[in-house]
C-alpha cells in the first residue's frame, strides 16, 4: 500500500529580498549606484542586501519603503521567509544520511 503523503504548507523555497530590490531597480531604470546615494546608504550595503548577503534591517526597510513605496512590513516578511530558508537548507546539509539511504546505497 502506498504510503500518503502530505504537504507540510511550507514552501520548499524563498526570494531574498533584494531580489524583489533588484527586480523593482530595474523596472524603474535606477541602478544600484544611484539607489544608495538616495536612500543613504553605501553602494556595497546595497549590493550586499541585493546579492542576499545581509539581513535586511527594519531601519533599512523603511527607507526602501519611501524611496519606493513597497512596504517595510512586506520586505521584512521577505527577509524573515529568506533566513528560515537559509537556515532549513544549512540544517539538511548537516543532518546525518538517513539510516534508510545507507540501506539503499549498501543493496
Amino acid at each position: 500500500m502506498e504510503e500518503t503523503k502530505y504537504y507540510s504548507g511550507e514552501p520548499d523555497y524563498a526570494v531574498a529580498p533584494g531580489e524583489i530590490l533588484l527586480d523593482l531597480l530595474e523596472d524603474r531604470g535606477v541602478s544600484q549606484v544611484e539607489f544608495a546615494r538616495l536612500i543613504d546608504l553605501s553602494e556595497n550595503e546595497v549590493e550586499a542586501i541585493v546579492n542576499g548577503e545581509t539581513e535586511l534591517s527594519y531601519e533599512v526597510a523603511r527607507k526602501i519603503e519611501q524611496a519606493l513605496n513597497v512596504p517595510a512590513s512586506t520586505l521584512m516578511n521577505l527577509e524573515e521567509s529568506w533566513q528560515k530558508y537559509r537556515q532549513k537548507k544549512e540544517e539538511e546539509q548537516e543532518a546525518p544520511v538517513e539510516s534508510e539511504e545507507l540501506l539503499l546505497v549498501d543493496a
